[in-house]
């Protein structure tokens, strides 16, 4: 396979492995890069590289986005003008329903990163199921300004009502992803418990 070059460092793979005299890996110029999620061979023995990459790079996305949600949540709320205390009257219904939302999207967080601790590796399902929470979740900013700015009127809460349902949902798929993926004796599964009869 060509000549390789000396590592500075080896890595952690060989390390867990104890795999004493691996000290060059061959890049294998002649395959292209694999894919997000896809687990790549490394060396001229095929062995692949660590899962815990794709499962930190998931992590990572899935903080920014909810982040970049949280600011928006924010940055709805508008600033008076006046510097009394009854200029804050106005800004209760859109700050009440924030602090629902924040409180909402935060649970989901949490939730996300212990599940993602009993996980392994990620696979393209969990990669779009993941998706598909984010989506639903970016959407609350939008469903929380608009009720929050027509003070709780009824076609706006039914709507928010739909914004925290879908996620709830979404949510609901990425488990049964994950414990599809791990097997019914998987961490997750042990974690939740058989279903109920």
């Amino acid at each position: 396979m060509g000549e390789c070059r000396q590592q500075k460092a080896i890595s952690s793979w060989a390390k867990s492995a104890r795999m004493p005299g691996i000290g060059c890996i061959t890049a294998l110029t002649s395959s292209p890069r694999p894919a997000f999620g896809t687990p790549a061979l490394v060396g001229a023995q095929g062995t692949r590289r660590d899962d815990t990459v794709e499962k930190e790079q998931l992590l990572t996305f899935t903080d920014g986005v909810i982040a970049i949600i949280i600011t928006i949540m924010v940055l709805e709320l508008k600033v008076p003008q006046d510097a009394g205390l009854g200029a804050l009257v106005p800004v209760i219904p859109v700050f009440l329903s924030d602090v629902l939302s924040f409180t909402y999207v935060s649970i989901y967080w949490n939730n996300h990163h212990h599940f993602f601790h009993l996980v392994r590796r990620v696979n393209g399902m969990m990669l779009w199921a993941n998706i598909n929470l984010l989506f639903w979740l970016s959407l609350i900013p939008f469903a929380t300004g608009w009720m929050g700015e027509n003070h709780f009127a009824p076609v706006p809460t039914a709507l928010y009502g739909v914004a925290l349902l879908m996620p709830a949902l979404a949510f609901y798929g990425l488990q049964l992803v994950i414990i599809r993926t791990q097997g019914s004796e998987g961490a997750l599964a042990r974690a939740i418990g058989p279903p109920a009869q």
